[in-house]
């Protein structure tokens, strides 16, 4: 089976070689597929509760309240609550778990990180171990934050409130109103009446 040439030197192969040269390409191993195949490895199910958040909190005082606040952006709305622990001990709680976005990103570094290790190690990485690593990486953005306050002897349990919104946590503690006292009269003078809230 010969090949022809053509008029500007360029070879042109006849129709019968064409089909031989792609039979023996065909039969003939792929080169790419030599590399070996790396193991897809499903992302873990995480559960963020088991990471703690930390959470800085700041309390003011005025004559009607103490305030206490937190910046806490992306909590889960509904994992945000109150409760009475004790006499005088209030707790707030609160979860923040990565969006679909910040998932992606966390097992990109994952994957990424599995990539830099050697095959033999990569190959014994287990589920908990991958779980182990995703917490870590998410340690200080996502999880649980629980925190307890000691609650003054002049609150107004019945009053307190908490809102979340713009990323900032508010707690409003009301405090009682003080009982009215009648001051004594001194050589005449009556002292005025304190200014209550």
């Amino acid at each position: 089976k010969g090949v022809e040439k053509v008029q500007n030197g360029v070879e042109k192969v006849p129709n019968e070689a064409k089909a031989e040269l792609q039979q023996q390409a065909a039969k003939a191993p792929n080169r790419q597929s030599k590399a070996p195949k790396r193991k897809m490895v499903d992302m873990p199910q995480i559960d963020w509760r088991r990471v703690k958040l930390p959470v800085k909190f700041s309390a003011v005082e005025n004559p009607r309240a103490y305030l206490v606040s937190a910046s806490v952006p992306g909590l889960d709305r509904d994992s945000v609550g109150l409760r009475r622990d004790d006499e005088n001990v209030l707790a707030a709680f609160g979860m923040r778990s990565p969006t679909r976005e910040e998932q992606q990103e966390l097992w990109r570094a994952v994957d990424k990180h599995l990539r830099s290790l050697p095959a033999e190690i990569r190959e014994r990485c287990t589920q908990a171990d991958l779980a182990e690593l995703i917490m870590q990486l998410g340690h200080g953005r996502f999880g649980l934050f629980r925190e307890e306050f000691e609650v003054p002897r002049d609150v107004d349990w019945s009053g307190i409130e908490s809102s979340y919104e713009d990323g900032v946590l508010r707690i409003v503690l009301p405090r009682q109103a003080r009982a009215a006292y009648r001051p004594a009269h001194f050589g005449g003078y009556r002292m005025p009446e304190p200014f209550l809230w």
